[in-house]
């Protein structure tokens, strides 16, 4: 719902720019006219359709680089989220806000269209070319709507409504321009909170009247009479908002358009325009292309094929900048000895995917609708070529081996400026170091953080952990572990050339 409103109100902005632009002041009120209406109903169209067209690529052309040993990993947001518990209130308040206004603005229409029924049956009528003429008493200014012109009666008696008049809501009536506003005023019910679909609404009045105008001029033979007449009626005013009234906008605007003349080459570029700007809009919401991998031929005498591994979910112990997410539900413990890969590995869920997306420090490594899924298969059914094509995957994680730092090396890790530091898995400030001494560390590791994954609290361009000889035996470090504590390893590829 949300992408439908995006698309379509960035549609109904598109086109309705380019009518202020370039159509609104020029007398091509008949295609404009068509112009507002198709507008609606190709932006409402762009929101909800999509078309997929398939390009296939061949797996040879991809870039085979080789694996480098040490690469960094970049930050990953992997799924397997742990759901809050809670209720979220916020669904059920905009239901209620928008179910309010369609209420609001349903009833407002409905007790319109009555007021126009109560009208015609409480009152006398009268026929004018062949059209439904209704007599209402103390009526200020007639207006049309539908098949019917609303008179007042005694003026109407008295022929003090003037044929002009007549003739221009006769026009309006022939013309079905009730049609457009029944249209605009139905939508609005339902998207009564786009603020888009009330400019439409009168630009296409104001458009009718137009339309109504040049009718007229072309029915009558005395063309500054009835220009007199627009200015002796313009300080009436309307009577509903859904009929068509002969003062509805301002007359200045009528009586320049009635002085206008018509340029077919404008008209004509504009026209282009128009359909260059609907094509646009349409390939840029509506075609979406969908990537397929074509399978290399095989060569027995080529090398295995390799990838430029981006991320994948790592084992270790948050000692790089990204998250690592464990399954709670995989127990595992710290042993003295390496267990076997098929014991370690056991029902991890493999995930491989083919990006053409950038592998660059901005790259981000959750699953895009664009991404296509090599394959996604536990370790136990991979296939023994598989598991040696694949082989740099499946990595234990070692036990750590204690490590000793210099006083200068620690020294230089006081500068909070430059690194944000962690003893025993406790982000502390960098004076802490302070308090210890270069033998007092079992194991230190660090790493950069790219400038997309910094924080306000910690801008510093590196991370380093420290960890005490209690905490590094507490924690079991320098051991194996007994089997990978995540139930599922996602890498992606490139394919970018």
């Amino acid at each position: 719902m949300i992408e439908f409103f995006i698309k379509s109100t960035t549609a109904l902005a598109s086109f309705y720019i380019f009518y202020i632009l370039f159509l609104k002041k020029e007398k091509a009120f008949y295609f404009n006219r068509w112009y507002l209406i198709l507008s609606i109903v190709l932006a409402f169209f762009y929101g909800s359709y999509t078309y997929t067209y398939k390009t296939v690529i061949s797996a040879e052309s991809l870039i085979e680089q080789p694996i480098l040993n040490g690469f960094t990993p970049q930050k990953i947001i992997l799924n397997n989220q742990i759901a809050e518990n809670g209720i979220n209130y916020l669904p059920y308040f905009l239901g209620f806000i928008y179910l309010s206004g369609f209420i609001f603005f349903a009833f407002r229409f409905v007790r319109n269209l009555l007021y126009f029924s109560r009208l015609k049956s409480k009152n006398s009528t009268s026929n004018y070319k062949n059209v439904s003429v209704v007599l209402v008493e103390n009526l200020n200014t007639s207006f049309s709507f539908l098949n019917t012109i609303y008179v007042d009666k005694s003026q109407f008696e008295n022929n003090e409504v003037e044929e002009e008049l007549l003739l221009h809501e006769y026009h309006h009536i022939k013309q079905k321009h009730s049609i457009d506003i029944l249209f605009v005023e139905t939508l609005t019910c339902f998207m009564w909170f786009n603020p888009l679909l009330y400019l439409y609404k009168k630009a296409i009045q104001l458009n009718h009247e137009f339309l109504a105008d040049e009718a007229t001029l072309n029915s009558i033979s005395n063309k500054t009479k009835y220009q007199y007449l627009l200015l002796q009626k313009e300080s009436l005013f309307k009577n509903s908002y859904l009929a068509s009234n002969f003062n509805f906008l301002l007359i200045k605007n009528r009586l320049i358009m009635m002085n206008k003349t018509k340029s077919k080459i404008k008209s004509t570029f504009f026209v282009a325009g128009a359909i260059v700007l609907s094509a646009f809009l349409f390939y840029s919401f509506c075609v979406k292309e969908e990537v397929a991998f074509q399978e290399p031929k095989v060569n027995e005498t080529n090398t295995t094929k390799q990838y430029n591994v981006s991320q994948f979910n790592n084992v270790g112990k948050n000692l790089n900048p990204f998250q690592v997410k464990k399954d709670v539900n995989r127990s595992f413990t710290s042993v003295d000895t390496k267990v076997s890969d098929a014991e370690y590995f056991k029902d991890v869920e493999i995930t491989v995917y083919e990006t053409k997306r950038s592998l660059d420090d901005g790259f981000r490594a959750v699953e895009n609708i664009n991404d296509v899924i090599l394959f996604s298969k536990k370790y136990q059914d991979f296939t023994k070529e598989e598991l040696q094509q694949y082989d740099f995957l499946f990595k234990q994680q070692e036990g750590f081996d204690k490590m000793k730092i210099s006083k200068k090396e620690l020294e230089q890790y006081k500068n909070k400026n430059k690194y944000a530091i962690w003893i025993d898995d406790v982000n502390v400030s960098n004076e802490k170091l302070n308090n210890y001494k270069p033998e007092d560390f079992a194991y230190y590791s660090g790493s950069s953080v790219y400038k997309n994954a910094r924080t306000k609290k910690h801008p510093q361009p590196f991370q380093y952990s420290f960890y005490t000889h209690d905490y590094f035996e507490k924690k079991n470090m320098g051991k194996w572990l007994s089997r990978h504590p995540g139930k599922s390893i996602v890498v992606w590829v490139s394919t970018k050339k």
